[in-house]
């Protein structure tokens, strides 16, 4: 070959090469729910926190967003050391936050109470890392950047099951303060059947729609956010007290919108409702109530 072209060539490809590696950008883990230790620098990642629920939701923070196409059973290993199965759930970028991972291990059994983390097991996560030489694949950003920490923690499932009424999602700032929290009394049992919703933090006397949804959401809606998706239905109308609280007692059987909730579904609800602005009447939305049924 030519030593003038062979001299361009390898230029070339040597310009290629530092921009390709300039586009490239440090992607790694940030935190997680188990307490975990930082990526950063190609550093492994370790948790702190090694007894959990059966039930536990386990996020996973990194410094950039998460490209959602490159989360798989592969990417995300999740192993009962024992046994070598795999508890099925859902895996997936936060709906709150790019630059979060979620995984929920699912119910396993209908019509009954039993998650797929089993109990009183140990399960081993892992996730591949550029700067221990694996081979992937790799939990990638957006821009194609690999993760570069391993994340390698073993978990015991030894605390039982988390509360089967959780908060969750976000409320917004209204007319009369930080905004409308959702809870509930009673309990969220089919067969006892005296779960009642509640809501707080109202303007006085509005009024106001309960919804019920079985999938999460983020996305705008009036004033505030729409937490909720996947058969989504109205429940019930309310008017909210003088000071600012409302309540919907469930009929657990049939809730409304032709839905019969039965044991071990999980199910969303969220409380909209009429507010004031400088600008003249909005609605707005409280935060959402995520409920697993028992018996």
């Amino acid at each position: 070959m030519n030593p003038i072209r062979y001299s361009l060539l390898a230029s070339l490809f040597a310009l290629a090469s530092s921009i390709h590696a300039a586009a490239l950008q440090d992607f790694y883990i940030t935190d997680c729910s188990l307490s975990c230790t930082s990526g950063a620098g190609g550093n492994q990642v370790f948790c702190n926190i090694v007894e959990v629920h059966q039930n536990e939701v386990i996020e996973i923070g990194f410094n950039l967003p998460v490209d959602p196409a490159s989360l798989s059973a592969n990417t995300f290993r999740l192993v009962n050391v024992d046994n070598g199965t795999s508890p099925t759930g859902s895996l997936r970028v936060s709906l709150f936050d790019p630059t979060r991972i979620v995984f929920e291990p699912d119910n396993a059994i209908p019509g009954a109470l039993g998650f797929t983390f089993e109990p009183d097991q140990t399960y081993e996560i892992f996730i591949a890392g550029t700067g221990q030489g694996d081979f992937g694949p790799f939990i990638r950003s957006v821009a194609g950047d690999p993760n570069q920490g391993r994340m390698l923690c073993s978990v015991i499932t030894n605390q039982g099951l988390l509360p089967l009424i959780r908060s969750e999602c976000i409320t917004t700032p209204n007319s009369v303060g930080p905004g409308a929290l959702m809870g509930a009394s009673g309990e969220p049992s089919i067969v006892l059947n005296n779960l009642v919703l509640e809501t707080t933090g109202l303007p006085s006397n509005t009024f106001g729609i309960y919804l019920i949804g079985q999938d999460a959401a983020f996305s705008p809606l009036g004033a505030g956010s729409l937490c909720l998706s996947g058969s989504l239905q109205r429940i019930g109308t309310t008017q909210a007290s003088s000071n600012g609280e409302s309540n919907l007692p469930l009929n657990l059987p049939l809730v409304g919108g032709g839905i019969s909730i039965v044991t071990g579904e999980t199910w969303r609800f969220q409380h909209v409702y009429r507010d004031s602005s400088p600008t003249g009447p909005v609605f707005s939305t409280s935060d959402a109530l995520r409920v697993t049924f028992s018996f």
